[in-house]
């Protein structure tokens, strides 16, 4: 499939083999490699709807800021399949966090947005595994620069297992307290 993607869009796909472990891992080594004015950031599972990434754009590009991400609060079922315990520590946590650092933001976690690359490009990334995501909204919080939202679903997965357990929230609570209480200067490259 590589190979036919590269006969068919010639010198814009290109093969890259992950160093880094994990989801992490993978996202901060194909930030190292964009090369267009925006990132997104999705996942790859279709829990998040690809057409949105229409919708991220068109917001970044009128409203002018560093990044768009979406929110799974500001949509009627915007969480899907979710169960009722998992909800309500999602919702504290998202709650807690928005405090801490001050800002509006109703989902810290979802991390589906869109980013100016020159932003993320000039961040020192640490987390390797699923905490990754909300790193990716803390820092830039924590450095200044402007991130909106906009509303958008998300429904839980039709195969497979999610890796969202009560376990996942440790490195999560670890990087968000890390990047509030340490100067900013800590998180630039």
């Amino acid at each position: 499939m590589l190979k036919e993607l590269q006969e068919k869009f010639p010198g814009k796909v290109r093969k890259h083999q992950q160093r880094l472990p994990y989801l992490g891992g993978a996202l901060r080594e194909g930030i190292d490699l964009v090369s267009t004015e925006y990132t997104l950031i999705m996942s790859s599972d279709l829990e998040t709807d690809p057409h949105y990434a229409y919708q991220l754009i068109d917001a970044i590009k009128q409203r002018g800021c560093d990044a768009v991400i979406g929110s799974r609060w500001k949509v009627k079922d915007g969480l899907k399949g979710y169960p009722g315990w998992k909800l309500a520590c999602n919702y504290a946590f998202q709650k807690g966090f928005s405090s801490l650092f001050h800002t509006s933001l109703s989902d810290m976690t979802f991390s589906y947005g869109v980013r100016r690359t020159a932003m993320l490009q000039g961040i020192a990334w640490e987390e390797l595994g699923h905490a990754f995501l909300f790193e990716c909204v803390v820092k830039p919080l924590r450095l200044g620069f402007s991130t909106e939202e906009i509303p958008i679903p998300w429904r839980s997965r039709e195969e497979g297992e999610s890796q969202s357990s009560l376990s996942i929230y440790g490195p999560y609570f670890r990087i968000g307290l890390k990047t509030r209480l340490t100067p900013s200067s800590w998180h630039r490259r």
